[in-house]
Formats: C-alpha cells, sequence, structure tokens
C-alpha cells in the first residue's frame, strides 16, 4: 500500500475514533441517547434535519428530500418521523406556502439537548487543545476547515467512491 494510502486509512480512522471519543465523554450525549432511544437510522435522520435546518431550511423540511438525502422510501421516512415525534424529538409543522405540504424540524426540546451537548463538546474541545498546546490545537483546526472547503471539489457529489 503507498504511503497515502496509509496515511489515507489513519486520518479517517482517527478521525471517527475521536468523534466517538469526544461524543461518548458528554454526559448530554450519554442523556440524549438514553432518553430517547434512536436506532442508527433514526440518529442519521436526525443529523440530516439538523444540519439541514441549520444551514439551508430553517422551517423545516419536506419528507421527500429527507427520503432522497437518507436514500430511502418517503414512507420509511414517515415512520420514522411518526416515532420521533412520539418521543418529542422531531415535530411536524405546516408549510406556509402550501397548507397541504408538512415540515419536519427538531423539537424545543431536541434543539436544547443539542445546545447542551455543543457546549460540551466545545468545553472537551478547549481541553484537547490544552493538552496538544495552543498553536498546534489552531494548525489543526485550520487544516480541518481547509479540507472541508476543499470537500467537493476532492469528492464531488454523485461522483463519490463507490465499490458497487
Amino acid at each position: 500500500m503507498p504511503d497515502t494510502a496509509k496515511v489515507s486509512v489513519r486520518f479517517w480512522k482517527n478521525l471517527f475514533t475521536l468523534t466517538d471519543l469526544m461524543r461518548s465523554r458528554t454526559t448530554e450525549h450519554r442523556k440524549f441517547i438514553r432518553n430517547c432511544s434512536l436506532t442508527l437510522q433514526q440518529l442519521r435522520l436526525l443529523r440530516v434535519v439538523e444540519r439541514q435546518t441549520r444551514l439551508y431550511t430553517p422551517g423545516g423540511m419536506m419528507l421527500k428530500n429527507i427520503a432522497q438525502m437518507l436514500e430511502v422510501t418517503p414512507a420509511a421516512v414517515s415512520g420514522m418521523v411518526d416515532c420521533m415525534v412520539k418521543r418529542g424529538v422531531l415535530e411536524r409543522t405546516q408549510d406556509s406556502t402550501d397548507r397541504r405540504s408538512v415540515r419536519i424540524r427538531l423539537s424545543p426540546e431536541c434543539r436544547s439537548h443539542i445546545s447542551d451537548l455543543e457546549d460540551q463538546l466545545n468545553e472537551v474541545a478547549i481541553k484537547m487543545g490544552a493538552c496538544i498546546g495552543e498553536e498546534r490545537f489552531i494548525k489543526l483546526t485550520l487544516e480541518l476547515e481547509y479540507m472541508l472547503s476543499r470537500f467537493d471539489d476532492a469528492v464531488p457529489e454523485g461522483d463519490g467512491v463507490n465499490n458497487e
């Protein structure tokens, strides 16, 4: 295996491990997972709705768009959303422009949990920064931001790596 390939494996495995460790060291993450009893697919749905509504559609997402992003049927998404609404994680609202359409977004309680989780993750990151040194921490953060800014150039949507 060429050196670049070896480094790439180390990179993504270490990135995922670090992310998992950061989450596992927060009491809010454990509390949220325990209280909501979400399946892996429901957690994926939650991440999609959180990210999309935070960045692009603050009024909520349409079921069909969630289904497309998760690559599942709208019926499957509808069932997951029903369950998550009952648990108080998501809420349905009527579209302001089309009364027949429904938008899905995080419930206020879920947004509060996520805000608390972000606060705790910030505390973990501050401790990591203090441990490795401010200069190194800043460089690492800038490099990650650069990689994120170049991601679409490296792996265009619809042109990703696929072993099918």
